[in-house]
Formats: C-alpha cells, sequence, structure tokens
C-alpha cells in the first residue's frame, strides 16, 4: 500500500518485562523490530501483530494508539512506518521465519543502543519513557 509515494508499513515494539525483542534484519544488517507491508484489508494495528508473530513468533496485545512514525530509504524506495507498542503474552519458538530469522531479547535502553535507525531509535526511546510513568503510576 502506498502513501503519498511511501511504501505504508507497520511495526511492533514488542515488550515483555524490562525487556524488548529485536530480530536480526535480512541479509543481518542490524538489528530492528518486526515490521512490514500493510496488507489490502488490513489495518495497522493488524499488520503489526501478524509481523510480530511471523518474525519473532510473538503473540501480545498491542497498545492502542502509535507510539509514533519513522521514515527510511531502503532500494530506491521510501517507508512510512507506523509503530505500535505490543505486550508479548507468548513466546513460540517455531514461527513462520524462525529459520531466517534471530530472535534477541534487550533490556529496553541496550535496545535503543543497538537498533541503527535514528527514528527507530527516537521511538524506543519514547516506548521507555512511556512505560516508566505506567510501572510508576
Amino acid at each position: 500500500m502506498r502513501m503519498r509515494n511511501h511504501c505504508r508499513q507497520a511495526a511492533a515494539i514488542a515488550v515483555r518485562g524490562g525487556a524488548v525483542c529485536l530480530v536480526l534484519a535480512r541479509g543481518k544488517k542490524g538489528w530492528v523490530i518486526p515490521k512490514g507491508g500493510i496488507e489490502a484489508g488490513e489495518s495497522a494495528e493488524e499488520t503489526a501483530l501478524r509481523e510480530a508473530w511471523e518474525e519473532a513468533g510473538l503473540y501480545g496485545v498491542i497498545r492502542p494508539a502509535p507510539v509514533g512514525t519513522y521514515h527510511y530509504r531502503k532500494a530506491g524506495r521510501r517507508y512510512h512506518v507506523t509503530v505500535f507498542v505490543m505486550e508479548v503474552l507468548t513466546v513460540k519458538d517455531d514461527f513462520p521465519e524462525c529459520r531466517h530469522r534471530v530472535r534477541r531479547w534487550y533490556r529496553l535502553a541496550r535496545a535503543v543502543r543497538t537498533v541503527r535507525r535514528p527514528g527507530l531509535r527516537r521511538l524506543l526511546r519514547h516506548a521507555i519513557v512511556g512505560r516508566a510513568a505506567r510501572v510508576a503510576v
């Protein structure tokens, strides 16, 4: 799906306890969060849930509002990614991309240092602040 010459995607910052799940990008070009294209008839929230399952073997609950968006370029195309926080309820070892992906859990602050894309780092920081505020209440 395209949006003003952008490919629209959705992603999930999957959190469990004090950790976030990152997956190794295809081509082993760094750690990312599960994300993918929004398919016809699918909401951004549904895409985020589907990608968390397909890329990381995670089931959970998406928070109702996105934490934000970021943009990136790849192979001459621009991508617009809407990012949600997902509270992980179940972790499975057998999932659609388990033979192509490495899944790793990081403490939230370490996850921020691990990802390369500045926009994604910003959103991870935002998710950490929001999570800390909810835990303190």
